[in-house]
């Protein structure tokens, strides 16, 4: 709900209620950081956001380095759920980027299994991966699923995570599906305006709809 809440204030253009519930998103679980870094990104690429960009990017990076490295020393936290979760990477966090960039073939291997496969289904599925065709909407959660996906916390040889892992994900697959319905919606209009007696035909209609559940069972298999 948090994130929801500085999404909304983001589209309207209020930055002080949007800094301050991305704080208390992060305060609930310190992943949530790197959306908003990613968010802040994101928004240096549209014009009527990129004042955004760099307080989005500037709380993001800074948060997630003091909550992962900086407050466990402090702590002398002996158990690195980080490093322990994705030790097949490397051993420090640059080992870690450039195995995921010069070793494309580990990181396959681990997101191609049934497990990791049943995560990206059970949520997409609900929504009939609409959210994928507004993938700009849908980006800054993506970084929450790629860490479970890339995350390797088996238990028997099965992914072995808990429901909230995902909560960072799940405001943008709704805010990406209203997305993909505004475009569904804008289509709509164009082919009535375009193509009036074509789009008032029953048979067109018909067809159109059974193709679309064809193609929405195809990819739920």
């Amino acid at each position: 709900a948090l994130i929801f809440f500085a999404y909304y204030f983001y589209l309207k253009d209020r930055l002080i209620p949007l800094l301050i519930f991305a704080i208390l998103a992060i305060f609930c679980r310190e992943d949530n950081a790197i959306i908003f870094a990613l968010l802040g990104i994101l928004s240096y690429f549209r014009p009527e956001k990129r004042k955004y960009s760099l307080p989005l990017i500037f709380l993001g990076i800074g948060s997630f380095l003091i909550l992962k490295f900086v407050i466990p020393k402090l702590l002398v936290q002996t158990d690195d759920a980080f490093q322990r979760h994705y030790a097949y990477l490397g051993q420090t966090g640059l080992e870690k980027l450039k195995t995921i960039f010069i070793n494309p073939k580990l990181i396959f291997n681990n997101i191609l299994r049934l497990d990791r496969l049943a995560v990206f289904k059970s949520v997409f599925i609900p929504v009939f991966y609409l959210p994928l065709l507004s993938p700009l909407l849908f980006m800054p959660g993506l970084i929450v699923l790629a860490e479970v996906m890339l995350t390797q916390v088996d238990v028997m040889g099965v992914l072995d995570i808990y429901p909230w892992y995902l909560c960072g994900l799940i405001p943008f697959v709704f805010i990406a599906l209203t997305g993909t319905f505004e475009k569904l919606y804008q289509i709509d209009k164009l082919l009535k305006k375009e193509f009036p007696k074509f789009c008032s035909s029953k048979i067109v209609c018909i067809f159109t709809k059974v193709m679309s559940f064809s193609l929405i069972c195809l990819l739920s298999f």
